[in-house]
């Protein structure tokens, strides 16, 4: 499949704040339903793993909006322009877009290193591409 990014707004014809009714309508139902609804900050993710994406939501089953869309395989990913963002190398997209903060944090064997910029998150596992994450908000720079 392939999606059209604009930042923050969209990704192919999921937009950032719609329910999970709409995208429902759009891909059906999904593989795997992850749910966090009774934790502080309520909120679930849904897994399309046929058709290469996931979703996070915040919010409850009945009243939700779409936060994020992690894209892992299968698909590609464009700018507006044409430019392909997915698949590519990991080192070139980190280094063609400087990216506004990193971490790093340990999760067993491996390292993970995330980064953020303009509303898009990428995700590596011991310098081997995870996936790409692409939300309406953006991590904001520590003082």
């Amino acid at each position: 499949m392939e999606w059209i990014l604009k930042p923050k707004v969209s990704i192919g014809p999921l937009k950032f704040g719609m329910s999970r009714n709409d995208v429902h309508r759009i891909f059906g139902e999904p593989d795997q339903i992850i749910d966090y609804t009774k934790s502080e900050t309520p909120s679930f993710y849904e897994r399309y793993r046929q058709k290469g994406f996931n979703l996070s939501f915040k919010g409850d089953f009945i009243k939700n909006e779409l936060l994020s869309v992690d894209i892992v395989s299968g698909n590609v990913v464009k700018t507006e322009n044409g430019d392909v963002l997915f698949p590519v190398c990991i080192h070139r997209l980190l280094s063609t877009c400087p990216m506004d903060t990193k971490e790093e944090w340990r999760h067993g064997e491996s390292s993970i290193y995330k980064s953020y910029k303009n509303g898009i998150c990428a995700i590596v596992d011991d310098k081997d591409f995870y996936a790409i994450r692409f939300s309406a908000h953006r991590k904001l720079k520590k003082n």
